[in-house]
């Protein structure tokens, strides 16, 4: 399977290109702390507002960014166009030491794309100023040096959409993960993140999902898991020879082992039922770094060829928007999505993403249920040569494999950020939704 590249930046210091400590092009929060709203004025009214009177129900949006230079590396970089001409302004944006603020220059890696880019947080973060500014709404861009309590507190809501504490882990090489523990207290101390924290604990332990999953009665592939703890209380030897034992009583002759807190692959291994050394080897390994691991049944070819694909499905909100299908030589996109690869069984799998977006539990923040942003569902479509698609993994801040595909994503994102603050600030109803259809006009 091809997959972005593993990013392990040491993170004992800030950023020397990023030191500053306010993004120099975010707008001004307005002084009065009035949460009077705006309610049915029309997109007439709203663009004949004076500054004063959209001081009045300002609407502060925080989005925690990824280091640009991780994203250059995943090649995950999108260019100022046509297309999106918001990104033009981020190109224009400096540190106090006068070096692009967010622009990198692409490696071509396994795209084979050149030039320069931003990152797509940032595009999104862009995109959300230039449509939404004039009517009050700020977008604070954050640099993990730079999350701290305060900086989270002026906001009305923050948002993980590529960094979040999975991220922090793996970039952390501080003694103990110092960094990514401190980030962790800040976060956990917040009552104004996106998505909660409970969602995102679930999320990220591929354990407590997958038991979510089965749960629900949620197709997916034979699993069994050992946390931690568990392993250490059974002690090495006990411990691998037990999994071993309750694989073979499985009938699987090879496996695949997941960490828990696992990311972009690192430390995904495959292994047969008689590699007994090197498995208690990893699991030692393993064990001591990760929360625990996951075991599943291996499915000949899954997820590296077009014959057994992984199909990647996005969604904004609740509504699908495109599916990315990666293998060892290349990544695709469906035939029927503009793409080269026919013959998938797009209709099964889209009524079975369906199926599962309307069971994913509910996002809540502060007493208030709010809209979904970005969900990705990759799915499994064959098991023995037999339709029969199941959920492989959950994402919540997936990589969007930008440079793979033509789709410009950045503006459902956008909207849906201040459809969802909106939401979260008028107790469940967005008085903005008569501006998400007037693009055009306001734009």
């Amino acid at each position: 399977m091809q997959q972005r590249t593993p990013v392990a930046v040491a993170m004992n210091m800030p950023d020397p290109v990023h030191e500053n400590k306010m993004d120099v092009d975010t707008p001004v929060k307005p002084s009065s702390t009035t949460f009077s709203r705006r309610k049915g004025m029309t997109a007439t009214e709203l663009l004949n507002l004076t500054d004063q009177q959209i001081g009045n129900f300002p609407t502060n949006i925080g989005i925690l960014l990824t280091y640009p230079k991780l994203e250059a590396t995943k090649e995950e970089l999108v260019s100022a166009s046509r297309k999106r001409p918001w990104a033009f302004q981020a190109y224009k944006a400096v540190s106090p030491e006068g070096s692009p603020q967010y622009v990198c220059q692409r490696t071509g890696e396994t795209t084979g794309k050149k030039g320069k880019g931003i990152p797509t947080d940032v595009s999104i973060g862009y995109y959300i100023r230039r449509k939404f500014g004039r009517f009050g709404v700020n977008v604070d861009l954050i640099l993990p040096h730079e999350i701290t309590k305060e900086r989270l507190a002026k906001n009305d809501l923050n948002f993980f959409l590529i960094y979040d504490l999975l991220e922090a882990f793996h970039t952390d090489k501080t003694p103990g993960k110092k960094y990514y523990q401190a980030v962790k207290e800040t976060l956990e101390n917040a009552d104004n993140i996106y998505p909660p924290m409970s969602y995102q604990k679930l999320i990220n332990s591929k354990i407590k999902y997958y038991r979510w999953l089965k749960k629900n009665k949620i197709n997916i592939v034979p699993t069994r898991t050992m946390t931690a703890s568990a392993f250490k209380k059974m002690g090495s030897t006990k411990a691998t020879e037990h999994i071993l034992a309750v694989i073979k009583k499985q009938g699987w002759y090879k496996f695949v082992a997941k960490p828990v807190y696992g990311q972009e692959s690192i430390d995904l291994q495959f292994f047969t039922v008689n590699a007994k050394t090197r498995f208690r080897k990893y699991l030692e390994k393993s064990m001591d770094k990760y929360l625990g691991i996951i075991f599943q049944k291996y499915i000949p070819g899954f997820g590296d060829t077009k014959k057994s694909p992984e199909v990647r499905m996005y969604h904004v909100g609740d509504d699908y928007k495109y599916s990315i299908i990666s293998t060892s030589r290349k990544v695709h996109t469906p035939f029927e999505e503009g793409g080269s690869l026919k013959k998938l069984p797009m209709d099964g799998l889209r009524k079975q993403a369906e199926h599962i977006m309307k069971q994913l539990p509910t996002l809540e923040v502060q007493g208030q249920v709010l809209p979904r942003l970005l969900t990705r569902l990759d799915l499994g479509c064959y098991v023995d040569d037999k339709f029969k698609p199941f959920v492989n993994e959950i994402e919540f801040v997936p990589s969007l494999y930008i440079e793979d595909h033509k789709h410009v994503i950045e503006d459902q994102l956008g909207e849906q950020m201040v459809r969802i603050t909106r939401t979260l600030l008028n107790r469940g109803r967005n008085d903005m939704e008569h501006l998400m259809t007037t693009f055009d006009r306001l734009y």
